[in-house]
């Protein structure tokens, strides 16, 4: 009994990430500072909406949306262009707030991301010892 305790808790710890999700961060941000002027942009999961239709209003931002994920889902967001779209940019963050994927910095208008979320628990690379690293995200269109 003793031993099958132990077995659940070394389980948990070192599988908890694949169990009880991860929070996930995407930043809204417009640099001329007056909001997105009719865009907005959705994210999914796994090909499923999880936020519709996010946009900042108004503002410089950064305007926040936390959002549940677990290990090797796929994070993909679907930018729809409103007037001065190369004013938009956006970022998501992990659970650690380090940025994982980001779109339309520089003056160029967002495209589309495609993410796979890292297993964190994993042994990293002994050259890169961050496993978060070692996954990039890709954008696949604009």
């Amino acid at each position: 009994m003793k031993r099958n305790v132990l077995f659940l808790l070394f389980t948990l710890v070192f599988t908890g990430s694949m169990v009880f999700g991860l929070d996930y961060t995407i930043e809204l941000v417009d640099s001329y500072g007056d909001g997105w002027s009719g865009g907005s942009i959705d994210v999914l999961v796994n090909g499923v909406v999880i936020l519709d239709d996010i946009t900042l209003a108004s503002g410089g931002g950064p305007e926040a949306h936390t959002f549940a994920v677990v290990v090797d889902d796929v994070i993909t967001t679907a930018y729809t262009a409103g007037s001065y779209s190369y004013e938009n940019e956006y970022q998501i963050k992990d659970e650690t707030t380090t940025v994982v994927a980001e779109s339309g910095q520089g003056g160029v208008t967002p495209g589309d991301i495609l993410y796979t979320v890292p297993n964190p628990d994993a042994p990293g690379d002994p050259t890169n010892p961050n496993p978060a690293d070692d996954a990039t995200g890709v954008a696949i269109s604009g």
